[in-house]
């Protein structure tokens, strides 16, 4: 896979996750990675991912650590932990995924399950069904 992105400093929260090229509507982005982590091995001051109920992905050192949030997000999960593109994203945008879609944790109630990316429009659907 092609390296579509570049990490840098991000108005947004900190560094954040660039474009540093055009990438089409349903282009693989990243894959996120890291250790499969049980809640309770899981520090919550370092980053981490939910991926089911008791289950986390904990921070690879990678750019899918530093993808930031966006409730108008240009990317989403499809097919697992592949990051696509939601929409076209042009060069130097930064690329974005909305962290309601993967968050089950006591203290946030009433979002949504993980949801993934349709090829061909910003519609999403229940990857992991409640």
């Amino acid at each position: 896979m092609t390296v579509k992105y570049y990490i840098k400093n991000s108005l947004q929260h900190g560094k954040g996750v660039f474009a540093c090229t055009d990438i089409a509507a349903g282009e693989l982005v990243l894959i996120f990675s890291g250790s499969r982590l049980h809640h309770s091995q899981v520090n919550f001051e370092d980053y981490h991912l939910q991926v089911d109920e008791d289950f986390y992905i904990g921070p690879s050192g990678a750019a899918d650590d530093f993808v930031n949030h966006s409730c108008q997000p240009n990317c989403g999960f499809q097919n697992g932990l592949n990051l696509v593109a939601l929409r076209a994203i042009a060069t130097d945008e930064e690329l974005t995924w909305d962290y309601s879609t993967a968050i089950d944790e006591e203290g946030y109630p009433g979002f949504p399950p993980i949801r993934i990316a349709t090829e061909t429009s910003n519609e999403v659907i229940a990857l992991i069904a409640r």
